[in-house]
């Protein structure tokens, strides 16, 4: 298993960064300092098959899916994270300071972004309601 932690450069030094990424340095975002948070996990053994899977999951997923791939039953064990490649798994990435992630949409503070664009958005009533549950 090889996993990669975390982005090691502090954000006040992202800016400097965005034209290697075909970023503004003046439009740069929080939501552009949050993408920089994605991470790679793989895999490696006999038996598995090869691919690249785009999901949404956290350091707190490593365990239950490594229990999978290993055929290790984790049913009798307490875990808050779940297996990454269950279609049970919730791909809604929480962080420590209350912002979060799904799929569609990246929310810091009471900023909320589209996923897709980038761009911050206007929560509907309906989305402010599922971001509750």
């Amino acid at each position: 298993m090889l996993y990669g932690d975390h982005y090691g450069i502090s954000n006040d030094r992202n800016q400097a960064l965005a034209p290697l990424l075909n970023k503004d340095p003046a439009q740069w975002t929080s939501f552009d300092n949050t993408a920089l948070q994605r991470v790679p996990l793989m895999f490696y053994g006999e038996g598995l098959k090869g691919g690249i899977q785009s999901q949404y999951g956290g350091e707190i997923d490593v365990l239950p899916t490594l229990l999978h791939l290993l055929g290790i039953n984790s049913q009798d064990y307490v875990q808050f994270g779940t297996d990454l490649l269950s279609k049970q798994h919730s791909q809604v990435v929480a962080f420590r300071n209350h912002n979060f992630i799904t799929p569609q949409y990246t929310v810091i503070g009471s900023k909320v972004y589209a996923n897709q664009t980038g761009e911050l958005i206007q929560p509907t009533a309906q989305l402010k309601k599922n971001a509750r549950c």
